[in-house]
């Protein structure tokens, strides 16, 4: 699970350079399904409200579904993401948390 994440955090920070658009829908796609897959280990661990903040994030980055949020609004998502996966990598355990 810890390996998920950290990939994740270099594919968000990732998503901070300029690529080529497709470049940056496959980064997203790439993290949305990171996000699915942490979403299913979250709920066969019956752990039902990391699986939901997991469902909402993937949903959030999935390049498919358009919300027309401005790159300003997109920037500090991305951000919040990053801070809060590296709290769950090196801060305290995930039990805690959720």
């Amino acid at each position: 699970m810890k390996l998920i994440q950290a990939l994740m955090i270099l594919l968000i920070v990732l998503l901070f350079f300029n690529f080529a658009p497709i470049i940056v829908k496959i980064l997203s796609f790439i993290v949305a399904l990171g996000f699915f897959s942490l979403t299913y280990e979250s709920f066969t661990k019956k752990k039902y409200f990391a699986a939901l903040v997991y469902l909402i994030l993937g949903i959030v980055f999935l390049p498919f579904v358009h919300l027309g949020l401005g790159n300003i609004i997109w920037r500090s998502i991305q951000i919040v993401v990053l801070v809060w996966l590296i709290i769950l990598i090196f801060g305290k355990k995930e039990e805690d948390i959720f």
